[in-house]
């Protein structure tokens, strides 16, 4: 795969986890508002995907693991960062990733 994959320490990779939205009441969050940069969150995550294919790096499309705005009050503590049932969300949706990364072999030697 690409050269970042090549990490300097033996039997390492390179796994990039992308980010979730916010909630509603989190400013940067909204449905539609764009950044500073003139991008919306949906841009963002495709950006994310963009760079992680470009650099061959296995990625984690956190976006879709039902974490965001329309579960903000299920898995947030204050509409951006995970509470207890968010981080435990999370770290299973990362572990089942990884999981199926390994089963298809991107980390074979």
């Amino acid at each position: 795969m690409g050269g970042l994959r090549r990490y300097p320490l033996a039997g390492t990779e390179i796994v990039m986890i992308g980010t979730y939205s916010g909630g509603p009441s989190h400013a940067t969050h909204r449905i539609g508002r764009v950044n500073g940069q003139g991008n919306t969150m949906d841009q963002f995550f495709e950006a994310e995907r963009y760079v992680a294919h470009a650099l061959g790096i296995p990625f984690i499309d956190i976006s879709q693991s039902g974490m965001g705005y329309l579960t903000s009050t299920l898995y947030m503590s204050d509409e951006l960062h995970p509470n207890a049932a968010g981080s435990l969300r999370h770290a299973t949706y990362d572990a089942e990733c990884l999981r199926q990364m390994v089963r298809r072999g991107l980390f074979d030697a």
